[in-house]
């Protein structure tokens, strides 16, 4: 008990983005149930779509981009370290 801070539904529309940002403290994972786009893991930029997960450890700088013609749906959840 006490280990997850939130989890949340997102929708990204196209051109949209979550920008480039640091998690102190805790762990996210980003889950893409629809859409395409680019996940940013600190330096790295790869190709990221619907089925495929991000995982992001404390410290880590991240961030996601919806590159798709349609909508990106995420679902986050962020975890104390």
């Amino acid at each position: 008990m006490g280990k997850g801070e939130v989890m949340l539904r997102m929708v990204l529309p196209p051109g949209s983005s979550i920008g480039y940002h640091q998690h102190l403290g805790n762990f996210e994972v980003y889950y893409i149930i629809s859409g395409e786009g680019i996940f940013q893991d600190q330096e790295e930029e790869r190709p990221i779509r619907a089925g495929e997960a991000g995982f992001i450890r404390p410290g880590q700088f991240h961030g996601l981009m919806n590159t798709g013609s349609g909508e990106m749906v995420v679902v986050a959840v962020v975890l104390y370290a």
